[in-house]
């Protein structure tokens, strides 16, 4: 189920487009766009997850987080994704 709200897309966004495995490589979700695709957003949810340490380790994905967090009124997470905040600097 794709939700819609009008004038507005969720697109979910990994270091690269396509499929991310979780933690154990059991599931895999599918990523509408790479950190590439998107230089902007008016809101930025960084969620929680078991792999959130692996991205607290990560530049490029701490430097993405920061440069949207500079062009959006809202960022925020669930959970874990608040320790992502804080090793990329925003809290």
């Amino acid at each position: 189920m794709k939700i819609q709200i009008p004038g507005n897309a969720i697109v979910f966004v990994a270091e690269t487009k396509g499929p991310v495995r979780n933690d154990t490589g059991n599931l895999a979700l599918l990523a509408d766009a790479g950190f590439d695709d998107v230089p902007a957003a008016d809101i930025l949810i960084v969620p929680d997850g078991l792999g959130y340490a692996a991205v607290c380790e990560n530049p490029r994905a701490l430097d993405w987080v920061r440069a949207i967090h500079e062009t959006t009124p809202w960022t925020t997470s669930v959970c874990t994704g608040s320790l992502i905040l804080a090793a990329a600097g925003l809290l």
